[in-house]
């Protein structure tokens, strides 16, 4: 073996070194403990609501009035309870086990569905505002969902939202213009508060340390190509949510505008102060809360 050759090879030995033993001292790191649990927790009360639900509803589209009024009616302690627990702080109690992994979000799941029986009725009854108060029941749901989770509990939570913003999106035409600033401004607070997906990213990888040991951390640097692609497509699916819901925003603060002021807005920028904080997207002055 020549010089030079000898020497590329001895490098690359080298380089591998350094790059396992880096790589053993990253997975061996302290893990920092998760944040302390609000007490209550209005998660593990959602949960419970969800769980506690007399009647589950699956496909909302296909009931009638009368179908969704006697379940609504069975559900309505259940759903006032939940509803109560939505002014609480909520944040997802981090479970390190494969065991029971997802029954706590099909709980919120169901509780969701729910609530979304209960806007439909309120929709199809032309009680619009009582409407447009539930969906937004709803977004709330949503965030309490994946606030402090991992992905799954993000997609759950983004899941819920959907339902919410979709009714919202339905019923922003027949709103007046009261209805429509207090939405928006309501829209604009929760976005303000959801956690960031770097913020979820951290939790995710933290839960898999935690849960899949040392071993398990080997698998994820050898699968790693993959890993970075479900995580990647996760944010931009996430990305594309708040989109919607930041055009959901200017929508109905626009048409508060243009209630009010007899014309539409000229542009975005035309509704700040008085209807919206700041332009859907750009930050406000300060830290962003989490």
């Amino acid at each position: 073996m020549t010089r030079p050759v000898k020497f590329v090879a001895g490098f690359v030995v080298l380089a591998a070194i350094l790059v396992f033993a880096a790589t053993f001292l990253a997975l061996h790191r302290p893990i920092p403990p998760p944040p302390p649990l609000p007490n209550p927790n209005a998660y593990d009360m959602l949960v419970a609501a969800g769980k506690s639900l007399p009647v589950e509803i699956e496909d909302v589209s296909k009931k009638s009035l009368e179908e969704l009024s006697a379940a609504n009616s069975k559900n309505q302690e259940t759903l006032a309870s939940a509803r109560k627990a939505l002014e609480a702080e909520s944040r997802v109690p981090l479970v390190y086990s494969l065991t029971n992994l997802g029954q706590q979000p099909v709980a919120l799941r169901h509780l969701g569905l729910a609530f979304s029986a209960l806007g439909k009725q309120a929709e199809l009854e032309q009680h619009s505002g009582q409407a447009a108060q539930i969906y937004f029941d709803i977004i709330r749901l949503g965030h309490a969902t994946g606030q402090g989770g991992v992905i799954l509990d993000s997609m759950i939570g983004v899941a819920i939202e959907r339902m919410g913003l979709a009714g919202l999106e339905r019923l922003s035409p027949s709103l007046d213009a009261k209805q429509c600033r207090e939405l928006a401004a309501a829209l604009e607070s929760s976005e303000q508060r959801r956690e960031s997906t770097e913020i979820l990213l951290l939790n995710e990888r933290a839960w898999a340390r935690r849960t899949y040991g040392f071993k398990g951390q080997i698998v994820r640097l050898l699968t790693y190509k993959q890993l970075k692609q479900t995580e990647q497509t996760w944010v931009a699916k996430l990305k594309a949510h708040e989109v919607r819901t930041q055009r959901l925003i200017i929508q109905l603060a626009s048409r508060a505008y243009e209630l009010e002021k007899g014309e539409p807005p000229k542009n975005t920028k035309a509704l700040v102060p008085d209807y919206l904080k700041a332009v859907p997207g750009e930050p406000l002055a300060g830290p962003k809360a989490n």
